[in-house]
């Protein structure tokens, strides 16, 4: 989000609140500590306001991958010296126990990456790849994964279908 809209935000929800206080302290008869607690509550409502709609915008969620997930696709940004772009990976990916798919933001791995194009591969080839994350479970492990979650991708069983029953 830009520095402007997040100025213009902030002036939207601070003009509001400053003439709310003028006519309450103004126009009205009740207590000094009910205004300000009213006063100090609305601010409160706007930070969750904003937080509840930056949620809502369908922007790639930064919550750990499930353990057990399907991979459905992935865009990778390569990390960019000359700008200082750190790079990242998305992936859409659908949990074990979610109906709906869901995009998650990472870091950028060399590592992953490669698994990620190893996994495009068997997917063009119409295996359907489901994906396990694993958290590093030594102190060596967790140094040669920078501390971040293992995400390995394999083949998914195929699907058995019951045969039909026969009718005579």
């Amino acid at each position: 989000m830009s520095t402007g809209l997040v100025f213009s935000i902030t002036l939207a929800y601070l003009l509001p609140l400053a003439f709310i206080a003028w006519l309450l302290s103004e126009h009205t008869q009740y207590p000094r500590r009910l205004l300000i607690g009213v006063l100090t509550l609305l601010p409160l409502f706007y930070v969750g306001h904003y937080l509840l709609l930056n949620a809502l915008q369908g922007w790639p969620s930064e919550v750990d991958v499930p353990e057990r997930f399907d991979l459905l696709a992935y865009k990778v940004a390569e990390p960019d010296i000359k700008r200082g772009d750190a790079g990242e990976i998305l992936l859409w990916l659908r949990g074990s126990e979610q109906k709906r798919p869901r995009v998650h933001s990472l870091p950028y791995s060399k590592v992953l990456h490669q698994k990620l194009v190893a996994a495009e591969e068997r997917q063009a080839a119409g295996h359907t790849q489901q994906g396990h994350r694993t958290t590093p479970s030594t102190s060596q492990e967790a140094s040669k994964t920078g501390n971040q979650d293992v995400i390995t991708f394999e083949d998914a069983p195929k699907a058995v279908v019951p045969q039909k029953p026969t009718t005579r």
